[in-house]
């Protein structure tokens, strides 16, 4: 779940974890399937807030993905307007 969405670009991303994780990799993807961003986030078992600050990426619908090593975790679908 990401709020608030809609965004301006900066939002958080609520992440409930079940595994152990200490590293994970977040991607925003646009609808087309273009990799917009990618970077290594910590994170912890358990609900994770992740702050997400991208204002320069243009308006449209987007889809964070979670990942560990090749395993999605979670993907959510973010508007930004």
């Amino acid at each position: 779940m990401t709020h608030p969405n809609p965004s301006n670009g900066q939002f958080e991303l609520l992440l409930a974890n079940k595994h152990r994780l200490k590293k994970a990799t977040l991607k925003i993807i646009d609808s087309k399937g273009a990799l917009i961003s990618k970077k290594t986030v910590q994170i912890k078992q358990g609900i994770n807030i992740l702050k997400i600050n991208e204002t320069k990426i243009s308006t449209g619908i987007y889809y964070i993905k979670v990942m560990n090593n090749k395993e999605t975790i979670q993907t959510v679908k973010h508007r930004i307007q």
